[in-house]
């Protein structure tokens, strides 16, 4: 069993299945810890109010906003896991997702990164890209991907052991 993983989170129930698996791969003294990463958007956020024509919150204020909500979103998901007794640390970074994904796994040489996939493909993919597969391609350590439980049932149990996902 190990003792140390990584968790992504990106604040969405499908990120949060990852959870359940790294449950079950640390034993019940380990360490979890959660990363999320915060990006901000590219396309510019004018927040023009047109009846009382109010500025755009300053790009400072909107960072801080957004990794205070951040953080607070992994307070709550350490919390849950630390009521089952588990270690529990979290990372809340400015940055690319799978650069601080892999940088904080490296940094504090997790044994594992255990993470979800959003399972897309075709041009959302291409446009969006994958972190998963960015994280898989960088990390110096071992890396379990969660997949997105609707294309786990979406698999006939006769087919699962050979499935490709």
């Amino acid at each position: 069993m190990l003792t140390h993983v990584l968790v992504p989170l990106d604040g969405s129930m499908l990120g949060e299945q990852a959870l359940k698996y790294a449950r079950q791969v640390v034993s019940p003294d380990a360490r979890i810890t959660l990363v999320t990463a915060v990006e901000m958007p590219e396309i510019p956020f004018y927040g023009f109010d047109l009846v009382g024509a109010t500025a755009a919150p300053s790009y400072q204020t909107t960072l801080e906003e957004i990794m205070a909500q951040a953080r607070a979103y992994l307070e709550k998901m350490s919390a849950a896991l630390q009521a089952e007794g588990f270690t529990v640390k979290y990372v809340v970074q400015f940055g690319e997702p799978a650069s601080v994904i892999v940088d904080t796994a490296a940094q504090l040489h997790v044994e594992a990164i255990v993470m979800s996939t959003h399972g897309r493909s075709g041009i959302s993919r291409w446009i969006f890209g994958s972190v998963t597969n960015k994280v898989l391609s960088l990390a110096e350590c071992p890396v379990l991907v969660v997949p997105s439980e609707h294309r786990v049932r979406a698999i006939p149990p006769d087919k699962a052991s050979s499935a490709v996902l």
